[in-house]
């Protein structure tokens, strides 16, 4: 795991910029340009926050094929699942492009990642 300073610019600037806004991003290489990242999933974490917002973000950002999720207490999941509803949110829901991912269950894969190093993580 590595932080970086910046995002990589791997298209227009306008997607950069935008991705840029979320939580956290994952990155892998580019198979076709090992010196390219790529995002491979995007996490916005919404502790107290409206999940809507990180759901409109999510859905200006539909056409770029990565995993999306909403990590969040287990508590808000139905809120989650209630948001998914709207109509605005069709082609997320439709195309399951995101999912929801409670704290316990990050901490769960985390610790089975780390107690066995050649497991990759599953989400």
């Amino acid at each position: 795991m590595v932080s970086l300073s910046r995002v990589p610019q791997f298209t227009y600037q306008k997607l950069v910029h935008k991705i840029g806004s979320v939580d956290v991003l994952w990155f892998q290489h580019n198979s076709l340009d090992p010196e390219l990242l790529m995002p491979k999933a995007l996490f916005e974490v919404e502790h107290t926050t409206d999940i809507q917002n990180s759901l409109l973000k999510f859905q200006e950002l539909r056409w770029f094929f990565v995993k999306m999720f909403i990590v969040a207490d287990n508590k808000r999941r139905t809120e989650f699942a209630e948001k998914m509803k709207y109509s605005a949110f069709s082609e997320l829901r439709n195309n399951k492009r995101v999912e929801f991912v409670s704290y316990d269950q990050l901490v769960g894969q985390y610790n089975m990642v780390s107690a066995q190093p050649s497991v990759s993580l599953l989400l």
